[in-house]
């Protein structure tokens, strides 16, 4: 957490505001650039990190939010070089002060660029849910209003 907060600090110093201006609820344009900044900094520093963690390090946030900025900042980056430029003296300043080495673009790889049998499945999504257990079976249920029809899953008892 301790780097996070100094790049919190870092970005403030540059826009020249208070780091609770970054972390807080304000939506004036400095902020949100600032706010945005560190997400894209927090990113390109850390890429594992997760974006519930980054939410919850930049003012209690949602991982919705951190997405839709990281969508934002890619945008706000093409379309004002100074942004751009002064995005990325800070992220030279900030990996020379902690130490962090440059990323090889080559090695980093992110799930959609792997072959399709090398990514990691979900457990919920191995087991077709749709299909009924061996001791169920569907059976027709009569429904409130006619004409519609409803289907229940009956459990089966077997007699030995």
């Amino acid at each position: 957490m301790l780097e996070i907060d100094v790049v919190i600090e870092r970005t403030a110093e540059h826009f020249k505001m208070y780091p609770k201006e970054i972390t807080g609820r304000s939506r004036e344009r400095e902020s949100v650039y600032a706010r945005y900044g560190v997400i894209w900094l927090l990113r390109q520093l850390y890429p594992s990190i997760s974006v519930t963690r980054l939410g919850r390090a930049i003012g209690g946030r949602d991982h919705t939010t951190i997405m839709y900025a990281e969508k934002r900042v890619l945008v706000m980056r093409e379309e004002e070089d100074w942004y751009a430029a002064t995005l990325d003296g800070l992220l030279a300043s900030l990996r020379d002060e902690l130490g962090i080495p440059e990323r090889d673009e080559n090695l980093a790889h992110t799930n959609e660029e792997r072959p399709q049998e090398e990514r990691p499945q979900a457990a919920h999504r191995r087991r077709n849910k749709a299909a009924p257990r061996c001791n169920e079976a569907a059976a027709p249920a009569r429904s409130a209003s006619p004409g519609t029809l409803r289907v229940r899953f009956v459990r089966r008892v077997h007699a030995a």
